[in-house]
């Protein structure tokens, strides 16, 4: 390599630093972004959401449109409820389902 293309000390050490700024960036980013792998799983955080603010599952029922046994169904993570549902009741509850 030529002089000229080689890097001093202080330049390799400041490469260094932004490479450990931006692994630094991406592991919070990483660890920012909640990650759900069943239906199981994504159901108690919805019920969980739901406690947090309060709302009883009848309520929930009657601002998703959706019944009482559908709601239970989501939240105790049956495979059998539909992803439309769990967007109605997320959507109510004002959050978002990311898919990745």
């Amino acid at each position: 390599m030529s002089k000229r293309n080689q890097l001093n000390s202080k330049e390799k050490i400041n490469i260094l630093e932004l490479l450990n700024k931006m692994a630094d960036a991406i592991e919070d980013l990483d660890r920012s972004t909640p990650k759900y792998a069943s239906i199981d799983e994504l159901g108690r955080v919805i019920k969980e959401e739901r406690k947090i603010q309060k709302i009883k599952l009848r309520d929930l029922a009657e601002l998703s449109g959706l019944s009482i046994q559908t709601l239970v169904n989501i939240e105790h993570g049956k495979k059998s409820v539909s992803l439309e549902n769990v967007e109605v009741v997320l959507k109510v509850l004002g959050k978002t389902l990311w898919i990745q």
